[in-house]
C-alpha cells in the first residue's frame, strides 16, 4: 500500500486534492494532509472543523507541517504550484531533494510561479494544458500535461440549490465580486446589479474572505443571495457557476471555471488599468491573464461599463444562443479532456 502526502496551506487546495485522493483511495493508497501553519483567512487552522469533517469522510490523515519536515524523508509529496517547497513568503519549506515532489496546477498560476519552480528539483510539474503554456511561451522539460484535477467532480443543480438554500424560479445571474487590486468603483458594481434587477434575475454575489463583501454593504443589499467562502469542497464558486444561467465577470480567473462548466458570461476589462498592467509586466506578461478566452462566442467582453439597453442586449444574447460549439472549440484548442486528468497524473507518479 502506497502513502501519499499533500501539502495543505490553504483550504482552497481541497478542490485540487480531493478528486485525486479519492481516486488513489480506490487503488488502496493512504493519503495524509501536511497541515501548514498560516494566518490567512483560508488557512486550515481557521477552518479546523470543516477540515476534520472532510478528512473523516475521505479517510485522510493529518500531520503537522513542522513534524513532517523534521522527521520524514523519502516520501511522495504533492503541492499546489510548489507551495511550501518554494519559499514564497518567508515560510519554512520541505526539502524536495529528500523527497519525491510533484506540483499540481491551479488556474493560470504557473505564470507567476514558474520562475521559482524551475529553481527546485520537482519530480514533475503537472500543468493543465500544453496549449496554455505554449500561448505564453512557457516551456520546461519537467512539464507534464495532465489537466486540472479540481474539475473531476460531478454537480447536480437541485442538490446545490438545496445546499445553499436557494429558492427561486427565476433565471440566475452570478456576480463575481472583483478583486480589490483592480480598484473598480463600487458605483459601477451597483449599475451592473441594478441592470440585473431590472431584468428580473435572481442575483447571487460570490465573494472571498480576502475581498469581503462586508466592505460593500450597499452592493450586498442589491443581491438575493451572498456567499463568501461557504464551501471549500466542492468549491462554492464552481457550484454557483453550475446553477447560473449567466455570470458577470471582471477579469477574474473564474472565467476558466465558467468555460469548463459551459456557462456563458459577460466580462468587463478591469485589468487593463495602468497599475494592474504594471504588475503583469513585472512578472513577464504583455497582456491580461486568460486573454485568449474572451474572443469566443460564449463571452461578451467590454472595455467600458454598459448602459441598460446594451447590457440587456448582451445578456439576452448570452442566454438565448446555443454556445455549445464554442465551448467545445475552446476546450479542444486550449483546455483538456477532464475525464483523463486523474489517469494522467496517477500514471506518472
Amino acid at each position: 500500500m502506497s502513502d501519499y502526502y499533500f501539502i495543505l496551506q490553504e483550504m482552497s487546495g481541497l478542490r485540487t486534492y480531493i478528486p485525486l485522493i479519492r481516486e488513489l483511495n480506490l487503488l488502496g493508497a493512504r493519503s495524509s494532509f501536511i497541515v501548514c501553519p498560516k494566518e490567512k483567512y483560508n488557512s486550515p487552522q481557521k477552518h479546523k472543523e470543516y477540515l476534520d469533517k472532510v478528512c473523516l469522510e475521505d479517510k485522510i490523515a493529518t500531520i503537522n507541517f513542522d513534524k513532517f519536515r523534521k522527521n520524514f524523508k523519502n516520501k511522495t509529496i504533492f503541492s499546489v504550484e510548489g507551495k511550501r517547497i518554494i519559499d514564497y513568503d518567508g515560510d519554512p519549506t520541505i526539502n524536495e531533494e529528500e523527497n519525491e515532489v510533484y506540483s499540481l496546477p491551479t488556474q493560470m498560476e504557473f505564470l507567476y510561479h514558474h520562475q521559482f519552480q524551475k529553481k527546485k528539483k520537482f519530480k514533475k510539474l503537472f500543468q493543465a494544458s500544453r496549449s496554455m503554456c505554449d500561448y505564453y511561451g512557457y516551456k520546461d522539460e519537467n512539464f507534464w500535461f495532465s489537466g486540472d484535477p479540481k474539475y473531476n467532480v460531478e454537480f447536480e443543480s437541485a442538490l446545490i440549490k438545496h445546499k445553499y438554500s436557494i429558492k427561486t424560479n427565476k433565471k440566475i445571474a452570478l456576480f463575481v465580486r472583483p478583486e480589490d487590486s483592480f480598484e473598480v468603483p463600487q458605483e459601477e458594481w451597483h449599475k451592473v446589479l441594478d441592470h440585473l434587477r431590472r431584468m428580473n434575475f435572481c442575483i447571487i454575489i460570490k465573494s472571498r474572505g480576502k475581498h469581503s463583501i462586508r466592505f460593500a454593504p450597499k452592493a450586498a443589499r442589491k443581491a438575493d443571495y451572498v456567499f463568501e467562502d461557504y464551501s471549500w469542497f466542492p468549491h462554492d464558486m464552481m457550484e454557483l457557476i453550475h446553477i447560473s444561467d449567466v455570470c458577470i465577470n471582471m477579469d477574474s480567473s473564474a472565467c476558466m471555471e465558467m468555460v469548463m462548466d459551459n456557462t456563458p458570461f459577460l466580462n468587463y476589462r478591469v485589468s487593463d488599468r495602468p497599475h494592474v498592467k504594471a504588475y503583469a509586466k513585472s512578472v513577464g506578461l504583455s497582456e491580461r491573464v486568460n486573454n485568449f478566452i474572451y474572443d469566443y462566442g460564449f463571452c461578451k467582453d467590454n472595455e467600458e461599463f454598459l448602459d441598460f439597453e446594451d447590457f440587456k442586449k448582451q445578456i439576452e444574447y448570452l442566454i438565448e444562443e446555443d454556445h455549445s460549439q464554442e465551448f467545445s472549440r475552446i476546450k479542444d484548442e486550449y483546455f483538456f479532456d477532464k475525464s483523463k486528468t486523474l489517469h494522467n497524473i496517477i500514471l506518472n507518479i
